[in-house]
């Protein structure tokens, strides 16, 4: 089943509306986070062999892992890069927004609920089969599943 959610892109020039559903991947691949343990080794949370799969394995490498349990956010700093499958989104940071009271304490699961935000910071790039989007600043709220590109130079090839 193909699943399509709307990217707004939006610059100081120019204004537009796309539709692709390849980027849906990029929402799968980081709602899986919100199952993050928190520490720094726990970037691996789903694992099967099907390599197409939106539950395939993630890798998430960065400099720094900071969790404000109590806030809700987790932040990756320093040459991010999260990899599953095909998708790749490599940023300077990228930080996820939950609910901490819908959270569940789980290593293996999707708890795409309890996402309420994803931000992604600096030279943002996101490559997955045929398309790459670039932006200083990408946003995606769970709720609206819109996924908006940020910045003069934002674009989708």
């Amino acid at each position: 089943m193909k699943l399509r959610f709307q990217i707004i892109l939006t610059s100081r020039f120019d204004k537009r509306l796309l539709s692709v559903s390849a980027l849906l991947r990029v929402l799968i691949m980081l709602s899986v986070f919100s199952g993050v343990q928190y520490g720094a080794a726990a970037p691996e949370t789903i694992d099967t062999n099907d390599t197409n799969n939106e539950n395939s394995r993630i890798r998430i490498t960065a400099d720094k892992l900071v969790a404000e349990v109590d806030a809700g956010e987790i932040e990756f700093i320093g040459n991010v890069k999260a990899k599953q499958a095909d998708t790749v989104i490599t940023s300077d940071r990228l930080k996820i927004i939950y609910d901490p009271d819908t959270i569940k304490y789980k290593t293996r699961g999707n708890k795409i609920e309890s996402i309420k935000k994803i931000i992604a910071k600096g030279r943002v790039k996101i490559v997955s089969e045929d398309i790459i989007a670039e932006a200083d600043r990408a946003e995606y709220v769970i709720k609206s599943k819109v996924f908006v590109l940020l910045g003069e130079q934002s674009r989708i090839k």
